[in-house]
């Protein structure tokens, strides 16, 4: 798991068209608490439409994760909104290391992997 998060460098967002643009905010790979549950990557809806998220990827070049949504969420990540994709383990363990830091507008994702 630590090296498929490690190369998260290779995540495969792209621009949807000239109105909305997902970019790569922050990546926390190898974390000094948890590495199996507290690695994250962060992404922001630049743009000034919605992007559905639908059968987007997470990878490193060998395996690829798709995004899916927590708790029956949306996949929509709203204009100027962000999102962060935890690893499936955060939930699982019951981690909390980011509950107090991430927004509450903001989209929570995870992967299938």
């Amino acid at each position: 798991m630590q090296n498929r998060v490690r190369m998260l460098l290779l995540i495969l967002l792209t621009t949807l068209t000239a109105n909305a643009q997902i970019v790569i905010t922050e990546i926390m790979f190898d974390p000094s608490d948890s590495e199996r549950s507290d690695e994250f990557v962060e992404i922001f809806n630049t743009g000034n439409i919605s992007v559905d998220l639908t059968g987007w990827q997470v990878g490193d070049g060998v395996s690829y994760d798709i995004i899916q949504p927590v708790n029956n969420a949306d996949l929509q990540i709203h204009p100027q909104q962000y999102a962060v994709i935890l690893d499936p383990n955060y939930f699982s363990d019951s981690s909390s290391t980011y509950n107090s830091l991430i927004p509450e507008d903001a989209l929570v994702l995870t992967i299938d992997g």
